[in-house]
């Protein structure tokens, strides 16, 4: 059991580096969302310095959306590490990005990064639902900003697992009922196995 008034918060601020929390609105969805040419702060999250580097920009921003779902979910934030342009050609394949475009549209997606043979990068969603998240590309011309996810963290925390367990009990059921009804259809026209 625990006693109460055990726990010790430490501060110490030389451990810590401060990440402005922006408002980008960075959208999961495939509309995207529309930013304007700046970036808000409108807070800061304070990261432990073993967690990022002090040498590149950091920026803490809100998901919106449900195209990265089950992966990441809506109202959550990404930490994520400002990219060069010249490392956008060099982007992990699979990975998270923060996709910013000149039009002002922001999008997390998991890349294939195409930069080098074809001069774009195709942009997909975790979620299952490819009718209403399909892939998408956008070339070179059109990329404003890349940011290189790195933390996420959220206060839901959905049983992933059980929904999915689900959905297989639910199947073989399915699958035990047309079972039955087959070898019922069988035997009435006296068709053995």
């Amino acid at each position: 059991m625990l006693e109460e008034n055990r726990v010790t918060v430490i501060s110490n601020p030389e451990h810590l580096i401060s990440v402005p929390i922006v408002d980008i609105s960075a959208a999961a969805g495939v509309m995207g969302c529309e930013n304007p040419t700046y970036l808000e702060e409108v807070d800061h999250i304070a990261m432990p310095s073993q967690m990022i580097s002090k040498r590149n920009q950091y920026y803490c921003i809100r998901i919106k959306g449900e195209s990265m779902s089950p992966t990441m979910l809506d109202s959550g934030y990404v930490v994520a590490r400002q990219l060069e342009a010249s490392e956008w050609a060099d982007m992990i394949e699979n990975y998270v990005y923060i996709i910013s475009t000149k039009e002002g549209t922001a999008y997390v997606k998991r890349i294939k990064n195409r930069l080098r043979e074809k001069g774009f990068i195709v942009c997909m969603s975790d979620n299952p639902d490819k009718m209403t998240y399909p892939n998408f590309n956008l070339y070179e011309d059109e990329l404003h900003c890349i940011l290189k996810v790195e933390w996420y963290f959220t206060a839901k925390m959905p049983n992933i697992h059980e929904t999915y367990y689900r959905k297989v009990e639910n199947l073989e059921k399915n699958y035990d009922e047309l079972k039955d009804q087959m070898i019922e259809i069988m035997n009435r026209l006296g068709i053995r196995k």
